[in-house]
């Protein structure tokens, strides 16, 4: 029997192994492996850039409904914001003007899009279709600003382009949702997608917009199947409030990733920071793994999103850089509040005090010792307390025994590493210590730490040192001194 004689089911059993990239080009041989692999290409969506591909996604998905409910896994990046339509910027970039950026739906499309937002309760209201888009006619017009409203107001383009007559937060959703649909931005788009797939598994968002006007996301008409939200913002480097995925902090999810996520937000019109608290629904999460990098959280959010959790088992926490007017919970405050989890948690990631402002008191930990399932911890040296090298005043006469390093961790610990070990020069130290700076891991308790004599970590298998390559190499010594 030929593979082509083989039953669909059975085809498309032996399609669910094969990669995307192999799926394609089976699908290109004949109609018959077309038809009976497209669930599984359909399974995985990368957005390509350019072409407007989420427009053609969307109608692809709505010409035949029961697509929908194989799609598992979206990757989306690179889509376009009202902010990205700045007057001024697309003038100064773009020869060809908007045409360039989005590409403006016809009359059926349009009619199809805003049909399924409503259908699935992303708008209640269809705007009419538009001969000409009044929100490009008013970016277009190069009196845009003066004409509608003065510049000298300080109020931002974003909040006049929809109604010259209405206050941007009296202007109806729906409104705004037609009119960037009509004008062929991506970003209503999104909001249908997300809203219409039934068993989306695995969520990434790669391009996560900063600005104030961003489409928020709404609840879908059912049940959040979401398992894994993976989110950073433009560029990985530029933050974003944590607010604007909270949605899909819900339901079954399992993991969470965000990158450069804040409690703030800059507010376009007094230009300062606000806070953009994060809110989820009572209940219980099953989220096992909580990954943040390069995140500035208040206490409250942080607070907010592990008392969700339960059962949480890993946990990475890397601070972003601090902005003025933002605050940080310390180092203690951070393992006060993974403390409900202590019996749960097997993998635990710190680095606060990368980027912690100066004069701001770190308020390093103290001791982990009651987190008895942690196999693994991966840490910042300083934002352990007393591990700087020879600094406290008992350094003499050795540290007290419940200070030791290897009394202060778990006994279940499997896997130890310190990174970011530098050498520092301060002001506040003594002569001898600026001449000859010093380490902030203290070699002689990480000596004591290897030598195993004290047998309070039976199941130590590894310490790993990371040392930037701009340092010199941090030798191990063998110290005499007491510990």
């Amino acid at each position: 029997m030929s593979f082509l004689g083989l039953s669909t089911e059975l085809i498309q059993s032996i399609a669910s192994f094969l990669p995307q990239v192999d799926l394609l080009n089976i699908s290109f041989t004949c109609k018959r492996l077309h038809d009976a692999t497209e669930p599984e290409l359909l399974r995985v969506y990368l957005c390509p850039r350019g072409g407007n591909p989420i427009a053609k996604f969307v109608k692809r998905l709505l010409e035949d409904p029961n697509r929908m409910r194989h799609v598992q896994i979206v990757h989306l990046k690179d889509w376009i914001t009202l902010s990205r339509l700045s007057p001024k910027e697309v003038r100064d970039r773009y020869e060809e003007g908007y045409d360039e950026l989005v590409s403006q739906p016809d009359e059926s499309d349009y009619r199809l899009f805003t049909e399924a937002a409503k259908a699935n309760g992303v708008i209640d209201t269809i705007l009419p279709y538009e001969t000409e888009s009044s929100l490009l006619a008013r970016l277009e017009n190069e009196r845009f600003g003066e004409q509608w409203r003065p510049w000298t107001d300080n109020i931002p383009w974003q909040e006049t382009v929809f109604d010259d007559q209405l206050e941007y937060d009296d202007i109806p959703c729906y409104s705004i949702f037609c009119q960037q649909l009509r004008a062929g931005i991506d970003e209503p788009l999104i909001q249908i997608l997300l809203a219409m797939l039934p068993n989306l598994r695995e969520l990434y968002l790669h391009d996560i917009p900063h600005d104030e006007y961003a489409l928020p996301w709404l609840h879908p008409r059912h049940e959040s199947p979401l398992r894994k939200l993976v989110a950073q913002g433009v560029g990985r480097d530029h933050e974003w409030p944590i607010s604007f995925v909270q949605h899909g902090i819900s339901g079954q999810l399992e993991s969470l990733e965000l990158y450069a996520a804040t409690s703030w937000g800059n507010d376009p019109r007094t230009r300062t920071y606000v806070r953009r608290p994060l809110h989820l629904p009572p209940g219980r999460l099953n989220i096992g793994r909580i990954d943040l990098e390069a995140c500035l959280l208040t206490y409250w959010d942080m607070e907010t999103l592990l008392d969700t959790c339960s059962g949480l088992k890993s946990f990475r926490f890397s601070l972003g850089e601090v902005k003025d007017g933002a605050d940080n919970f310390t180092s203690t405050e951070l393992v006060t509040l993974l403390s409900k989890h202590k019996s749960s948690l097997e993998e635990l990631h710190i680095d606060l005090s990368h980027h912690w402002p100066r004069g701001w008191d770190l308020n390093p930990i103290a001791s982990l010792d009651d987190f008895t399932s942690l196999r693994t911890i991966s840490m910042n040296p300083r934002d352990l307390d007393w591990m700087a090298e020879d600094l406290s005043w008992f350094a003499r006469d050795g540290l007290p025994k419940h200070k030791r390093l290897h009394n202060r961790l778990p006994k279940s610990l499997e896997h130890l590493t310190f990174f970011e070990l530098k050498k520092y020069y301060s002001d506040d130290l003594n002569y001898r210590t600026r001449q000859h700076p010093q380490s902030h891991l203290d070699m002689k308790q990480l000596q004591a730490l290897l030598s195993r004599d004290h047998g309070s970590l039976p199941n130590l298998a590894s310490v790993t040192l990371i040392v930037p390559e701009e340092e010199p190499y941090l030798p191990l010594h063998n110290h005499t001194d007491p510990i």
